[in-house]
């Protein structure tokens, strides 16, 4: 039996162990995986169709969509946030240190994101 590309896709994603998002060129949360809602706490329907910001403490939301329109105007894989201490929110408020990755992904003419999301509390907590 075949499996079709797109569910195949969306499986694999599912499998991953990180949380995974991909959001389109103005930030909107296009697809999440189940770790997402794990890591945040939030069910996928609170976080689908939402900005990505809406994953991120308050504090940072704004200036993150500048960060955020500089990179879809030079779209490239690379660990965002390098040499920062990036922070995610939880659905409780809880903040916690997160390491985040950065995918370009074609779909026709569009170009979206893919953004793989870890909780590093315990690295920081031994390192």
């Amino acid at each position: 039996m075949q499996t079709a590309p797109s569910e195949l896709a969306r499986s694999a994603l599912d499998a991953a162990p990180d949380a995974m998002i991909i959001i389109d060129a103005s930030g909107v949360i296009r697809f999440a995986n189940r770790q997402v809602s794990a890591l945040f706490g939030y069910t996928h329907d609170d976080i689908i169709g939402k900005r990505v910001e809406y994953l991120m403490p308050e504090r940072f939301r704004e200036r993150h969509v500048g960060h955020r329109q500089d990179y879809t105007r030079s779209v490239r894989v690379r660990p965002m946030g390098a040499g920062l201490d990036l922070l995610g929110r939880r659905a409780d408020g809880r903040e916690f240190p997160v390491e985040v990755s950065l995918s370009p992904i074609e779909d026709g003419n569009e170009v979206l994101v893919a953004a793989a999301i870890r909780d590093v509390s315990d690295r920081k907590r031994i390192g």
